[in-house]
């Protein structure tokens, strides 16, 4: 595979996305120039990419909910790029890459690149490039109408980071890929019931305002919900956490309902906000189970779950 930042890849997936191509010649006179830096999915190292991304991702959410509220176009579109997908799956050089600028080391102990200046197009660069095409996102975007994903497919995961759905959201049975943001959405009513989560989603300081079903999801890696707000009936039914989850900070407006979950690995309700109790009847915890500053029902409740 080439990685170069006129790579054919992009080509095809430009085939696709006619709107983009004008975003695209820019992105090109910037890497030309040694001005394009996006350090991060989403994210601009730099003043030029950041101006570029800020006219970028609405248009890319726009396009985004066009598509995903068609579903035969986007089973088509996801046919297409397929090929594509596998062989980024199984790029050696893209295994274990970081997407984004390379990173440098800081004294807060972040790695992030903020140069103006960045003279090499990296694998890393590459991957980050491909995602902000392939990907599909409602970054930010309000979306009045009730959306229905249930069945679909996301290969390289769904960005909703800062959505606001007025309506109900649904995506039971879906499949997401890596690269799944859920953080800062806002949900009214919400259905991913039986979902299926490849790697790491986060659903940090999302509010879920509706009723909202995670009955039988399953996360093969841990997903983190630090300081979510859960405000309506909420059920994690059967949900099967495989290398545990955090719900740190996360706020309970009533009782969750976790009957018959199985938390493995290290799961985390550190502190933790229950304004009623929670429901745990059948649930399990083969894993390490974190309930520092929970109230006394709710560590109960936790303790007397089946703890193999």
């Amino acid at each position: 595979m080439n990685f170069e930042f006129q790579s054919d890849v992009f080509k095809h997936l430009l085939d696709h996305a006619a709107w983009a191509r004008p975003f695209w010649q820019e992105r090109d006179s910037l890497v030309a120039a040694h001005r394009w830096n996006v350090n991060a999915l989403n994210q601009g190292g730099n003043a030029a990419t950041k101006e570029w991304l800020a006219r970028f991702l609405p248009a890319r959410a726009q396009a985004s909910l066009k598509i995903l509220q068609e579903p035969e176009a986007y089973l088509a579109l996801s046919q297409a790029h397929a090929p594509l997908v596998a062989e980024l799956e199984t790029a050696p050089e893209l295994s274990a890459c970081r997407p984004g600028s390379p990173g440098i080391d800081h004294k807060d102990g972040q790695s992030m690149n903020f140069k103006d200046e960045i003279k090499t197009y990296t694998a890393g660069q590459f991957l980050a490039d491909v995602i902000l095409l392939l990907q599909p996102s409602l970054r930010g975007l309000t979306v009045p109408t009730p959306l229905d994903l249930s069945g679909m497919s996301f290969p390289v995961g769904l960005d909703l980071c800062a959505a606001k759905f007025a309506s109900k959201f649904s995506a039971k049975d879906a499949v997401f890929g890596p690269f799944s943001d859920f953080s800062a959405a806002q949900f009214a009513d919400m259905d991913l019931s039986e979902a299926w989560f490849s790697h790491l989603p986060s659903f940090t300081i999302a509010q879920f305002k509706g009723d909202t079903n995670f009955s039988n999801v399953c996360f093969e890696r841990e997903p983190t919900f630090h300081a979510t707000r859960f405000s309506g009936a909420t059920r994690f039914l059967g949900a099967q956490f495989k290398e545990g989850a955090s719900f740190a900070g996360a706020v309970f407006e009533t009782s969750p309902d976790f009957s018959g979950a199985v938390f493995h690995g290290r799961t985390s309700f550190e502190d933790a906000t229950f304004h009623a109790s929670a429901h745990l009847r059948g649930a399990s915890f083969p894993g390490v189970v974190n309930i520092f500053g929970l109230p006394k029902d709710v560590q109960d409740e936790i303790l007397n779950a089946h703890h193999p």
